[in-house]
């Protein structure tokens, strides 16, 4: 693969995962004002939780399918040396979807 191939190929990958994670913190958000005005006897809302919950799921297994096929080119590319990339790659609330929690 030629390298302009290469570079292309991390660029979309980077973009999809900024959609991702953008589409991720609205559903958390989402989620978080739904559960404030919840009562315990309102079904509808237990079940538009429980949607959004795997919605939550399904963006957070998006992003670290993302996030790893970005860090492997970008390790290679740059001969181990992926400091410039630590605050996005690294970050904590990236770091623990990626750990599955």
């Amino acid at each position: 693969m030629s390298k302009i191939a290469e570079v292309a190929k991390i660029e979309d990958a980077a973009k999809r995962l900024a959609v991702e994670w953008e589409e991720h913190m609205g559903l958390v958000l989402q989620k978080e004002v739904l559960e404030k005005d919840l009562n315990e006897n309102d079904e509808e809302k237990n079940d538009e939780i429980e949607s959004i919950q795997l919605q939550i799921n399904l963006k957070e297994d998006e992003i670290r399918r993302l996030s790893s096929s970005l860090r492997q080119p970008i390790v290679a590319s740059r001969g181990g040396d992926i400091s410039k990339f630590e605050l996005i790659l690294n970050c904590k609330e990236l770091s623990s979807i990626n750990a599955g929690k």
